[in-house]
């Protein structure tokens, strides 16, 4: 049997995309990602957020950059990384988990940049499906997706 490193999430984005390029000219996206657990009810009912550092790259990074905003609802695949450097003021060692997204899933509640209301868009290519009516944004038909 092999390893395995993958981590699935669903949850809001806490703030903007932001689309970079290496100096190689790969496109990067990060943002952070907020996932949600409610437990007990009544008096008793606590909300805990978790939050998440996410990092996309290629192609779907420059989709994901130009489709979601803050606050939308999308579903994530991806692996766990973990880096580590020494923090400048303490001169500790600071180690941080970040989740490399080879999956994004755009879902009906997202507001979408390109329109508000959503489209129900889907992504396991990075890219809004067709069918969109003129409000929901993302490509027209399915000649005008990059990939």
């Amino acid at each position: 049997m092999s390893d395995m490193n993958r981590i699935m999430l669903s949850g809001r984005l806490g703030k903007d995309p932001e689309l970079t390029y290496t100096q190689s000219g790969t496109p990067r996206c990060k943002f952070s990602f907020a996932t949600s657990k409610v437990t007990g009810s009544g008096d008793d009912r606590k909300e805990r957020t978790d939050w998440h550092r996410i990092v996309v790259w290629g192609k779907k990074a420059e989709v994901v950059s130009k489709y979601l905003a803050k606050g939308d609802y999308c579903l994530l695949e991806g692996e766990l990384t973990y880096f580590s450097f020494e923090d400048q003021n303490t001169g500790q060692k600071v180690t941080l988990a970040e989740v490399n997204a080879f999956e994004v899933h755009f879902t009906p509640g997202s507001k979408t940049r390109k329109g508000g209301g959503g489209g129900g868009q889907s992504s396991g290519a990075g890219t809004p499906q067709g069918g969109q009516d003129g409000g929901a944004g993302g490509p027209d038909d399915d000649d005008s997706i990059p990939f």
